[in-house]
C-alpha cells in the first residue's frame, strides 16, 4: 500500500490536511470523500527504501517459525476474533522482524478487503504453496481455523523430522571433516618432513606404499592450487546435477498431482451429469372451484456425489438466495487423496475446486464448473373423468446440469496491480 498526503475542505468550510493509506489514488480519493468535500491536494508520499543491508537475502521462514505462526493464528481464531484482528495480534507477537513487517502489510490488506491466502500471496512470495492453498481452501469452506491447526501439526511435525535427521547426521560429517584435515596434514606436513630422509636411504629400498605416499605428498605440494581448482569444479558440477534432479523430481510431481486432480475432477463430472432431480406436482381442481395440490420426487441423484447433491439443493430451496457449501476427500484407486470445496449457487450452477488433500509445493488447483440446464417445467393438463372434477395438471421440474456447459480449467490466481 501506498502513503498519499492529502489537503481539503469538509462541507463546513473547514480546512483539512493528513496522510492515509491506500493501493493507489483511487482509492485514497474514495476514502476521502466520506468526510471531505472538496480535495484540493492528493499526492503520493514517497516511502523510505530499504537499504541492501537491512533487506534479508534469500529470506525464508523456517518450518518452526511456520508451526508457531499457525498455532498462534487457530488459538486466536478459536476466540472469535476477526481475521484482520488476528494478523494484528500475531504480528504482534511474533520476533522476527522481516516476518512481523510481512504480517504487518497483510494485515493492511485483510482490512481493505483481500483474502488472507491473496494477502499471503502478494506480500511473502517465499512462503510454501502449501501454505498458501490450505488458507485459500480453508476461506473458501468456512474452515479456516482447523486449517491452521492441521498447518501447525504439518509444520511442527516436519521441524522435527529436519531437526532429527541434521542431528543424526552430525556426527558422521564431523568425522568424515576431521578425517579430510588429518589427512591433509599428513599429506602436507608430515610427509615431506620425512621425505629428505627416506630419499638417503634410497627409494629401493623403501616400501611401494611409502614410494607411493611420497608421491602422492609431492603432487599434492606442487599441484595443491589444482587439486582446489578441481575440487571446487566437482562442487559445482555435483550442486548442478542435484538441483537438476530436484527439478525433475518436482516435474514428475507437479505431472502426477495434476494427473490426480484430473482424475478426480473428471470423476465428479461424469457422475453429476448423469444425476438429476425429478419433481412431479399435480395439481387437482374440482367443479366446486377449489383444489388439491401434491408434490413428489420421482428421480433423484444415485451416484457417489449424490449426498452432496441432495445437502445442496436441500440447502438453497430452504434459504432461497444463499449457496450451499461443503468439504469432502476423494480417494482415487491407486493416486493420493483429493480435497474438493463444493458450492452450489441458488441458481443451482455447481463449481468444485479440487486440490490434493496433503498440499504439497507440486499441488495442483483444478476448478470444476458445471451449468443447470435451465429447462422449463413441463405442464400437462387432463380434464376430469367425473362431475367432481373439473381437471388435472401435473407439471414436472428438471434438475440437471449440461455437458455443453461443463468445464475444467486450472485456477486463475488474482494478483494485485
Amino acid at each position: 500500500m501506498t502513503t498519499f498526503r492529502y489537503k481539503g475542505q469538509t462541507a463546513g468550510g473547514a480546512k483539512v490536511s493528513g496522510v492515509l493509506r491506500a493501493y493507489d489514488e483511487f482509492e485514497a480519493a474514495d476514502k476521502l470523500r466520506e468526510s471531505v468535500a472538496i480535495i484540493t491536494k492528493l499526492e503520493a508520499v514517497p516511502e523510505k527504501k530499504e537499504s541492501v543491508l537491512s533487506r534479508p537475502v534469500a529470506f525464508k521462514v523456517k518450518e518452526k517459525e511456520l508451526a508457531l505462526l499457525c498455532s498462534q493464528f487457530a488459538i486466536i481464531l478459536a476466540s472469535g476474533l476477526s481475521v484482520e484482528r488476528c494478523v494484528s495480534m500475531v504480528a504482534a507477537q511474533t520476533k522476527n522482524k522481516y516476518l512481523r513487517r510481512m504480517l504487518d502489510k497483510v494485515s493492511e490488506e485483510v482490512g481493505a478487503g483481500y483474502s488472507l491466502a491473496q494477502s499471503f500471496e502478494n506480500n511473502a512470495p517465499y512462503l510454501p504453496k502449501t501454505f498458501t492453498e490450505t488458507l485459500r481452501a480453508g476461506e473458501q469452506s468456512g474452515t479456516l481455523e482447523s486449517c491452521f491447526q492441521r498447518l501447525h501439526a504439518y509444520y511442527d511435525r516436519s521441524a522435527k523430522t529436519r531437526a532429527k535427521i541434521v542431528s543424526t547426521l552430525t556426527y558422521p560429517v564431523m568425522v568424515i571433516i576431521v578425517a579430510i584435515v588429518v589427512f591433509v596434514i599428513i599429506i602436507a606436513v608430515a610427509v615431506p618432513a620425512f621425505t629428505d630422509a627416506f630419499t638417503d636411504l634410497g627409494s629401493g629400498s623403501l616400501p611401494g606404499v611409502t614410494r607411493a605416499l611420497m608421491a602422492v605428498s609431492a603432487f599434492f605440494t606442487k599441484w595443491w592450487w589444482l587439486v582446489l581448482a578441481a575440487s571446487m569444479v566437482s562442487a559445482v558440477i555435483l550442486t548442478a546435477a542435484t538441483s537438476s534432479a530436484r527439478r525433475l523430481e518436482n516435474d514428475r510431481a507437479a505431472r502426477q498431482a495434476y494427473l490426480t486432480v484430473s482424475s478426480a475432477a473428471r470423476l465428479l463430472r461424469d457422475d453429476i451429469l448423469n444425476a438429476s432431480f425429478v419433481q412431479e406436482t399435480v395439481k387437482t381442481t374440482y367443479t366446486n372451484d377449489t383444489s388439491t395440490e401434491t408434490s413428489r420426487e420421482t428421480t433423484s441423484p444415485t451416484g457417489f456425489t449424490a449426498a452432496w447433491l441432495k445437502a445442496g439443493k436441500a440447502a438453497v430451496d430452504r434459504d432461497s438466495g444463499k449457496s450451499f457449501t461443503d468439504t469432502i476427500t476423494l480417494s482415487v484407486d491407486g493416486l493420493d487423496d483429493v480435497s474438493a470445496v463444493f458450492t452450489m449457487a441458488p441458481n443451482y450452477d455447481i463449481t468444485i475446486v479440487l486440490h490434493l488433500a496433503d498440499g504439497g509445493d507440486s499441488d495442483c488447483r483444478l476448478v470444476l464448473t458445471l451449468r443447470e440446464n435451465k429447462a422449463d417445467p413441463t405442464v400437462s393438463t387432463v380434464s376430469g373423468g367425473d362431475l367432481l372434477v373439473r381437471d388435472v395438471t401435473t407439471t414436472t421440474t428438471t434438475i440437471s446440469w449440461s455437458p455443453d456447459n461443463a468445464t475444467i480449467e486450472k485456477e486463475a490466481v488474482v494478483s494485485k496491480s
